[in-house]
């Protein structure tokens, strides 16, 4: 998704950036769906960016965005949110860009985040993604087996407290006490 920083009403839609300064974190997902992006725009008679920054921390794109070093950031969907937490107001989306989504590289999370990904995959499944999280099992598996880890990390650690068992996933190794709810 690209942002802007509230306010910027020369940039109403995606296509608008051609021409821009586009932000985005190096090595990130989000870079490599700004170039896929450019090539798209450049196809379609837009012409590409004036110039892209690649930055190592996302935080860093957020500053000259803010600062208007850079016209609009590519950030994760889920990097926007979070952003509005701290920064409510500060920032806006243009519109989405691409989506493309390297579902591996979340497989190879910082210690202690394995179950982190153990959910997400099953939630994957079980939205009907499986093929899109295949990659993030292969990960997975290579780095050896994973502890049964329960869907909601907030279940009550006492049994007698804790609903009933559902089931128990072996491809994710997730223990499911309730069926998740989709908000729609």
């Amino acid at each position: 998704m690209a942002i802007k920083k509230t306010g910027n009403d020369t940039l109403t839609d995606v296509t608008l950036l051609s021409g821009k300064v586009l932000g985005a974190q190096r090595g990130a997902a989000d870079a490599e769906a700004a170039v896929r992006f450019e090539e798209k725009l450049i196809a379609e008679g837009h012409g590409g960016y004036k110039e892209l920054f690649l930055y190592g921390e996302p935080a860093e794109g957020y500053l000259a965005l803010e600062n208007g070093t850079v016209d609009g950031m590519m950030s994760s969907t889920m990097s926007v949110a979070k952003l509005n937490k701290f920064r409510p107001g500060a920032f806006e989306p243009i519109g989405v860009m691409s989506d493309l989504i390297r579902y591996s590289s979340w497989a190879t999370p910082a210690d202690g985040t394995r179950p982190v990904v153990q959910r997400l995959g099953y939630l994957l499944d079980w939205l009907g993604h499986g093929a899109k999280a295949e990659a993030m099992h292969h990960v997975l598996l290579a780095r050896g087996q994973s502890n049964w880890t329960e869907l909601d990390r907030a279940e009550p650690r006492d049994p007698d407290f804790a609903f009933d068992l559902i089931d128990r996933n072996p491809r994710w190794r997730v223990i499911i006490r309730r069926n998740p709810e989709v908000d729609e």
